[in-house]
């Protein structure tokens, strides 16, 4: 799915990947529904297209170029029943207290939301966990971003 957004002019070229960051300010400006609005913050986003429109943000001062871009996936950790390409399922996240384990940063982070519906897009690895759960990392989207 494709989102029309503003970005730098630096980030402003085919293929760049930025990070959705919104300020508080943002919220108020006039160009907040065709810049942000769209974007959920803490994704990345790559860029498909530039556009010649230019606005100026009043925040920053910087040139904005109209791009159209889209999400990126996120990686997570699921049980290994739901590690399947384009199953969908409702986030859970896992829940693990084992803070030596090697899996445990991309086990119990995530910038998803729980009960949230995602999609798998792809499957990256099956892990090793000391607890002897069948866990596998992924690549998901939430279904409101495709």
């Amino acid at each position: 799915m494709k989102t029309v957004t503003l970005t730098t002019e630096a980030m402003a070229r085919r293929g760049a990947k930025f990070k959705a960051n919104i300020h508080p300010k943002c919220l108020t400006c006039k160009l907040y529904k065709v810049c942000v609005s769209r974007l959920r913050p803490g994704f990345y986003y790559e860029v498909l297209k530039v556009r010649n429109k230019v606005h100026t943000c009043p925040i920053t001062g910087s040139r904005m170029r109209v791009v159209e871009v889209k999400p990126l996936p996120v990686s997570i950790v699921v049980e290994s029943n739901f590690a399947v390409a384009g199953v969908a399922f409702n986030y859970e996240p896992i829940i693990c207290d084992n803070i030596n384990c090697d899996n445990y940063d991309i086990c119990s982070r995530s910038i998803l939301i729980k009960g949230e519906k995602v999609r798998v897009i792809e499957v990256v690895k099956t892990l090793c966990c000391p607890l002897r759960r069948r866990l596998s990392l992924v690549r998901v989207l939430p279904l409101s971003l495709l």
